[in-house]
């Protein structure tokens, strides 16, 4: 309903209107202008030149729209029932006919009884009216056929913290809390986008989970799902990045691809006069499981590792010393490169060359990932050192008459034979792009030279073999696994195996951390130079 404003200060027979009607001001009060009749004669708005009427004669009715101004002491003929009362709450026993007026609200009720019902009933108003004080009665709001909205915003209260409303019943459309939002969809309660706030629950009691079985998982399950699985008796989680269900007390389970390369076997030197040229040293052990590529030895990647959360030991496996000239012992061989349960052997080391004590043989290449290259001495010709299936190749065989060390195998080939007095070649390292960029590692050292210059390590950062006169080997590259050269002639050494190296990736954003963590397409990558640990 609108709402009247008069003006402040108005003089005597001002006007204001409002809503289509015109009310004057009489010096007393704000008189609606309105019609009025004597003797059933219209005579429209009755108002004297100065001041009021004293008498007014009539045979007949005299009619009013408003009211009459006076103490009515003078006032005759006139019959009436039922009496106005304006106060804040309801009078006791009222009768039929009775008016009152709430005064803290201005709303009129008129007391009326029908059919054994006595009740009072609020007679529609022209006026508006607002008040902060309460009431006794009843506000019946069937008749209500339009938005309710108050006169200023963010002003009003509906109850209080002493007298609150018990039940709201509201259809499923929206309720507005500053700007979140509570709806109903069904069932179901929707707050805003479906995204609440932090909750806080201080019950004793129990928070109770969906139940439901395998079969009844959700369809298009989304980050953050929880429910109890009747097929497995245990609450489970939706893990995104995995795309799975999990039990609780599981940690996030994931694929990961691995490059796993031992240490190089250290070079091979000399024994006594000869000028003998040592093997060189095998490359460490190479294991890959990316898909797409391959082991050493020739062997196909090996399967994925499925990890969950835990700590995963890195170790990376050293590279193997190389020979000292008439020291009496071959190179050593590379240790042991380890992530969790995957274990590359480190490469063998060189054999060194010459007569050795009485009942010792130091040709012969040392076994390991890949086999140490093996060179001549006074009775014959020896093998190479023997590689792990499926890690690395065999080692070159030394052959006569000349006493020029065998090239020491590598992840992807076997070392090669000298060739009378140049030491042979190390056999070539495996490439792989777990890393995002194309690399060969693992590659075997170059045998040392009885003569000339000195041979090539295989590719993947084999070691160089020396060249004559009395040159030592050159060392394997650090992180490849790659063997130390051979030392060529006396004195001479052979030279030290190059260090491993552990690289695993998974595709996706990054969820595990340890070593130095990069990305390349859509996988997160991380590579370990120095030994550590993976936490999944």
């Amino acid at each position: 309903m609108p709402i009247i404003s008069f003006p402040s200060a108005p003089s005597v027979n001002d006007t204001y209107s409002f809503n289509g009607k015109t009310w004057v001001f009489t010096g007393q009060g704000w008189n609606l202008a309105t019609s009025g009749s004597i003797n059933d004669v219209p005579i429209g708005n009755v108002t004297p030149a100065t001041g009021n009427f004293t008498t007014v004669g009539a045979t007949g009715n005299i009619t009013t729209n408003q009211f009459f101004i006076g103490n009515g002491s003078q006032l005759t003929g006139i019959t009436a029932s039922g009496t106005l009362t304006v106060s804040n709450v309801a009078p006791v026993s009222p009768s039929a006919g009775d008016v009152w007026i709430a005064a803290n609200t201005g709303v009129q009720f008129v007391y009326f009884s029908s059919g054994g019902n006595s009740q009072w009933a609020e007679m529609e108003a022209d006026v508006s009216f607002s008040s902060t004080g309460g009431s006794s009665a009843n506000i019946d709001l069937t008749a209500v056929a339009s938005n309710i909205i108050p006169a200023a915003n963010i002003t009003y209260d509906i109850g209080n913290t002493s007298n609150r409303f018990r039940d709201i019943y509201l259809a499923n459309s929206t309720i507005y809390l500053g700007d979140a939002t509570i709806s109903a969809n069904g069932s179901n309660v929707v707050m805003g986008s479906a995204i609440i706030g932090n909750i806080t629950n201080d019950s004793t009691g129990y928070m109770g989970l969906p139940v439901g079985n395998t079969a009844q998982r959700p369809v298009a399950p989304t980050a953050g799902m929880i429910r109890f699985n009747t097929s497995t008796n245990s609450p489970e989680w939706y893990d995104p990045i995995g795309n799975q269900w999990l039990n609780l007390s599981q940690g996030p389970q994931y694929n990961i691809e691995y490059l796993v390369i031992a240490g190089g076997g250290g070079g091979g030197s000399n024994f006594t006069a000869y000028d003998a040229g040592g093997g060189g040293g095998g490359a460490g052990g190479y294991r890959s499981s990316v898909q797409g590529e391959s082991s050493g030895g020739g062997g196909n990647a090996e399967s994925v590792l499925t990890v969950s959360s835990g700590v995963y030991t890195v170790t990376i496996g050293a590279g193997g010393a190389g020979a000292v000239t008439n020291a009496g012992g071959k190179g050593s061989n590379g240790s042991n490169s380890v992530f969790g349960s995957i274990t590359s052997a480190g490469g063998g080391g060189g054999g060194s060359g010459g007569n050795g004590p009485t009942g010792s043989d130091f040709a012969a290449g040392a076994s390991g990932g890949s086999g140490g290259g093996s060179t001549t001495y006074s009775t014959g010709t020896k093998s190479g050192g023997s590689g792990t299936a499926n890690q690395g190749y065999n080692g070159g065989a030394s052959v006569l008459p000349d006493y020029a060390g065998a090239g020491g195998g590598g992840a992807g080939a076997v070392g090669a034979s000298n060739s009378g007095a140049a030491g042979g070649f190390g056999g070539n390292g495996v490439s792989s792009a777990i890393n995002g960029t194309a690399t060969t590692r693992a590659g075997g050292g170059g045998g040392g030279y009885r003569s000339g210059s000195g041979s090539n390590g295989g590719t993947g950062g084999g070691g160089a073999g020396g060249a004559m006169p009395g040159g030592n080997g050159t060392a394997g590259t650090q992180n490849t696994g790659g063997g130390g050269g051979g030392a060529s002639g006396s004195p001479s050494n052979g030279a030290l195996g190059g260090s491993g190296i552990v690289i695993i990736r998974y595709a996706g954003a990054q969820r595990g951390s340890g070593g130095t963590i990069t990305s390349a397409g859509g996988y997160t990558i991380h590579t370990f130079t120095s030994s550590g640990t993976y936490t999944a």
